[in-house]
């Protein structure tokens, strides 16, 4: 288990691919303290993962190119703190990035929280580049403010302008 007290947070990862081995689950958690990657450049590929207990900052913030992800699970992140437009955004995946694209992944009990005003994306907060979701489920996400429960995209919100699509399936 990757957590806060055994490497430097959030763990900068550019150019990567990290796969689990066959039978293998491993677990990256914030330790209810911080983010866990943050990507800045390259194609970064995750697959296998279980992304879990970030807190103040997105699991996963691809600020920078390329993000995948596939057959990954994110479990109880808290998005609170986190800026995009002063919002609490994306508690499992912020984009900020060219891209990102998820598939047959899993998404339970992300809040996406800011005290000062509306949540977004209580899952995934998508600002910039393509956002391509295929076959994964969102289940019991929120975005919210303080004792405010309606936030922007429980499970997703995506601000898009016009050169920028996304695509669900």
């Amino acid at each position: 288990t990757y957590s806060p007290s055994t490497s430097p947070t959030p763990y900068q990862v550019d150019g990567v691919t990290v796969t689990a081995e066959t039978g293998q689950t491993p677990v990256f958690s914030g330790g209810d303290t911080s983010g866990i990657f943050q990507t800045s450049g390259d194609n970064v590929q995750l697959t296998g993962l279980t992304f879990e207990d970030a807190e103040g900052a997105p699991a996963v913030d691809n600020d920078a190119g390329t993000l995948g992800l596939t057959h990954d699970a994110f479990n109880d992140n808290d998005g609170s703190g986190d800026a995009m437009g002063g919002e609490g955004a994306g508690a499992a995946v912020r984009d900020d990035g060219d891209s990102v694209t998820i598939i047959d992944s899993t998404f339970t009990g992300n809040v996406a929280q800011h005290e000062g005003s509306l949540g977004d994306g209580g899952a995934v907060a998508a600002a910039d580049g393509m956002l391509t979701v295929t076959g994964s489920t969102f289940n019991g996400n929120a975005a919210e403010s303080g004792s405010n429960p309606h936030g922007s995209g429980g499970a997703i919100q995506a601000d898009r302008s016009e050169e920028h699509t996304s695509e669900l399936q």
